[in-house]
């Protein structure tokens, strides 16, 4: 809900802002094209390390019942945060994402995490690195899916949520 506060241990004030919320299940075309399955234009000047200002980004979706090898992919801007390829059969797969601005010039530090739940579970750690991106600018966070067979629906985003939290103490 936009502008719930919630008061954390040291006495400090972190807003949560649902920035954007994408539930209509999109999926990749019949062929091997990467496909954008959901996405979202942040504002220029969003993010802030001055404002400890931090986004968190959820996507969500399934990989279709049949041994084709699948690609699920989160950017922010032009860094790739968070990627999940293979042969997945029938499973539900997450990928997960903070970015924060953590200097000045707005340059921002990314961490993606990578989910798969299906005959067995797969997570790992999809890295953290100081991005390339501009904070001063529009920046599109994307969540696309490609097939490594031409077949319709391999792999389906069902929702996407963009949330921005910041510590206003």
């Amino acid at each position: 809900m936009p502008g719930d506060a919630f008061r954390r241990g040291d006495g400090g004030t972190v807003v949560r802002d649902a920035g954007f919320v994408a539930a209509t299940a999109v999926g990749t075309d019949a062929d091997t094209n990467e496909k954008t399955l959901q996405s979202f234009t942040l504002p220029a000047n969003t993010l802030h390390a001055s404002a400890h200002s931090l986004l968190r980004i959820h996507a969500q979706g399934s990989f279709a019942a049949n041994a084709n090898t699948k690609t699920a992919r989160l950017k922010f801007g032009s860094t790739l945060v968070a990627t999940l390829t293979g042969a997945f059969n029938n499973g539900i797969w997450v990928l997960d994402a903070f970015i924060a601005g953590i200097a000045a010039a707005q340059s921002i530090y990314v961490s993606g995490r990578v989910t798969i739940a299906s005959a067995i579970d797969f997570q790992a750690d999809a890295g953290r690195a100081a991005g390339a991106e501009d904070g001063t600018t529009a920046l599109t966070i994307t969540v696309t899916g490609e097939n490594g067979t031409a077949a319709a629906d391999d792999v389906v985003c069902d929702f996407m949520t963009v949330e921005y939290l910041t510590n206003l103490s």
